[in-house]
């Protein structure tokens, strides 16, 4: 059982990074790609849903309203929301040297976005969170079952 939101998401980060690199590895050996694809999707969806249903809010409720860093984290999704669009057309189309050229790119936003979080967002969190973050832990459970 996780006590704070950093390992929490921390956690579902490394699990979500594991299933990307099993897409990239499907895609370039043209074997199970669309599966892949779709369990990554899948976790990442979570992992959005969670944070944007229940951790932003929670966190700018505590800090008393609009939070800069919770904006960019959003932004963030959006950018990889667009990404995932070309990703699953490549992969529809059969193009490895498309989804190769645009993996980069989202592994690139991916990687800085999971550091932002991880070394600012969610420290912030569990400290602004306070005796509320067991509530948000099992809210954020929740969405992800």
């Amino acid at each position: 059982m996780h006590h704070t939101i950093t390992s929490f998401l921390t956690e579902d980060h490394s699990r979500c990074d594991d299933l990307w690199t099993r897409t990239e590895d499907a895609v370039q050996a043209q074997r199970g790609a669309r599966d892949a694809w779709n369990a990554f999707r899948t976790a990442i969806d979570r992992h959005f849903r969670m944070e944007e249903e229940a951790l932003f809010p929670a966190l700018e409720r505590a800090v008393g309203g609009r939070f800069p860093p919770v904006g960019v984290m959003l932004m963030e999704h959006r950018q990889m929301r667009e990404l995932f669009t070309q990703l699953d057309a490549a992969i529809a189309a059969g193009d490895v040297d498309e989804f190769s050229g645009l993996s980069q790119t989202l592994l690139i936003v991916m990687e800085q976005h999971n550091l932002k979080e991880q070394n600012i967002l969610y420290p912030t969190a569990d400290r602004a969170l306070g005796a509320t973050t067991a509530t948000i832990l099992e809210q954020m459970t929740a969405l992800g079952s």
